[in-house]
């Protein structure tokens, strides 16, 4: 049954849910890992169908589907389980590797990786946050009881927010999926039923986006998408939102202190094509600019093995609304733009566009790359 906004805020018991124990909770999380293994199959195939629909091929796989799903949830998942068994064993939250002093209030805390699974993943990769003010930590125990609104994203059904609102600020949630989820979040319905169970979580129809802003007695909003839509929603109530927008995010290319040998070039160029390409472009975090030096020697290199990689990886199509337009506009503004298509051009909307662009700043000349994946 479709539940309105408010049917779904009825549905929730905020105070009830901060008294459910930290031993019952860690085995909230481990029934929603056994539900993700049952039904995972389930909503890969409902995410590979929806995303086949809107290409017009059959680009995704059941898998495909899975991985894009099941692994950021499962991820946040196993970090609730390390923060509640961290503090069940030593009665504090996980300490951070270490906390540094910058000056004029700023601290640089390392946070990753601390958790073992990171540790034995992480290989040299290091993680910081940086804040103001002393840093200090809460237990999700020890904040106040409320409701949090979680408007799903478009490009992934995955709310990954759900969880860290629940078990990490101690709130209850209403979940209303971008309608293009709309399938895949029935099947997350089952997945999360420990909680509704609970009634720590509950669902609103995607029809009822406006009511859910609109709801009395929220704490706060997360919301994925544009930022045109952010402001929408700011503008129609007082309530607070934290929002994720859209946005372009550079990658630096650093020659080093030694030539490149090919395989580096290779593996990097691979690397850079398989980011770009992932999720059919539609990946929050991706990065959309590389920059290079125009003094390094390998540039040359480097761009013709992205160009390689580019055509000889397999072909993965954009789906996300209104792609083609947004493609259009780039290539109008970027008429040097490349083209480079893979897999013979078999199928739709899977080329990938390259422009090179040229641009001066202080000190030192470089050459911005804009690698992006479009409709055709």
């Amino acid at each position: 049954m479709t539940l309105t906004a408010q049917e779904a805020m009825d549905r929730l018991d905020p105070q009830a849910w901060t008294k459910v124990s930290l031993e019952e909770r860690l085995q909230v999380l481990a029934d929603i890992q056994a539900n993700m293994r049952l039904y995972g199959e389930e909503l890969g195939q409902a995410e590979a169908q929806m995303k086949n629909h809107l290409v017009g091929a059959t680009l995704y796989s059941q898998t495909d589907g899975m991985l894009q799903t099941l692994v950021a949830v499962a991820n946040v998942i196993n970090a609730s389980i390390y923060v509640y068994q961290t503090l069940a064993e030593t009665g504090k939250m996980p300490a951070p590797k270490s906390v540094r002093e910058l000056g004029d209030g700023t601290y640089e805390i390392e946070v990753f990786p601390v958790a073992p699974m990171d540790q034995a993943a992480s290989v040299s990769q290091q993680g910081y946050l940086r804040v103001e003010g002393k840093p200090e930590q809460v237990s999700p125990f020890d904040k106040e009881a409320g409701v949090i609104a979680v408007s799903g994203a478009g490009n992934y059904s995955s709310s990954i927010e759900t969880i860290k609102a629940i078990f990490f600020d101690n709130k209850t949630v209403i979940h209303k999926a971008h309608r293009l989820n709309e399938k895949t979040d029935k099947v997350w319905e089952k997945i999360f039923a420990p909680l509704v169970e609970r009634k720590a979580l509950s669902f609103a129809g995607v029809e009822y986006s406006r009511d859910l802003i609109q709801l009395n007695g929220l704490d706060a909003i997360y919301f994925t998408g544009s930022t045109a839509v952010a402001k929408q929603i700011m503008a129609s109530t007082d309530t607070p939102l934290i929002s994720e927008r859209g946005g372009n995010n550079p990658a630096i290319i650093v020659p080093g202190d030694r030539p490149w040998t090919a395989e580096e070039i290779k593996n990097q160029a691979e690397l850079i094509v398989s980011i770009s390409k992932g999720n059919g472009g539609a990946a929050c975090g991706r990065p959309q600019t590389f920059i290079t030096s125009k003094h390094w020697k390998q540039r040359n290199a480097f761009l013709d093995a992205v160009r390689a990689a580019a055509a000889d990886t397999f072909a993965v199509g954009t789906y996300y609304p209104k792609s083609a337009a947004v493609r259009e506009a780039f290539l109008a503004n970027h008429p040097q733009a490349e083209i480079i298509t893979t897999e013979d051009n078999q199928y739709p909307h899977s080329d990938f566009v390259l422009s090179l662009i040229w641009i001066k700043m202080p000190m030192v000349s470089i050459t911005k790359l804009s690698a992006k994946l479009w409709v055709k």
